[in-house]
């Protein structure tokens, strides 16, 4: 069990991933943020994120929603707002794929909704920018 906020983990190792049940959510050290589906098919989020400043672990997310094996829109952009628990506990690799180091957190969806291209690279530009 890692107790360690998401922020202090991301920094010291570079990376936090965790799973939802079947998504796995990754958040690089360079604000790189990519969910992809813990099977052969399901959703795919590529973007940025960055944590939002006063608030106790909230992750404001910009990206480019799709869909593997599946049908999806061309342009579908979005924002997405979730906090992640403290407490994190290892996943075995067989759930996920055989990814490691990918942990089973506790998250509340705060927001999420549909932006336009151009509130999309504005929000690219604002999460690098925070890294």
């Amino acid at each position: 069990m890692d107790e360690r906020p998401v922020e202090q983990i991301v920094r010291e190792d570079g990376t936090f991933a965790f799973f939802d049940g079947t998504s796995v959510y990754t958040l690089q050290a360079d604000g790189t943020f990519r969910l992809t589906p813990a099977g052969m098919s399901g959703r795919t989020i590529e973007g940025c994120y960055r944590f939002v400043e006063g608030s106790n672990a909230s992750v404001e997310v910009v990206g480019r929603w799709s869909w593997i094996n599946g049908i999806s829109a061309r342009n579908d952009y979005r924002r997405m707002r979730f906090t992640v628990s403290p407490l994190h506990r290892p996943v075995s690799p067989d759930e996920v794929m055989g990814r490691e180091h990918v942990f089973d957190s506790v998250f509340e969806m705060e927001e999420l909704r549909a932006i336009t291209p151009a509130a999309y690279e504005e929000g690219m530009q604002t999460c690098h920018r925070a890294h």
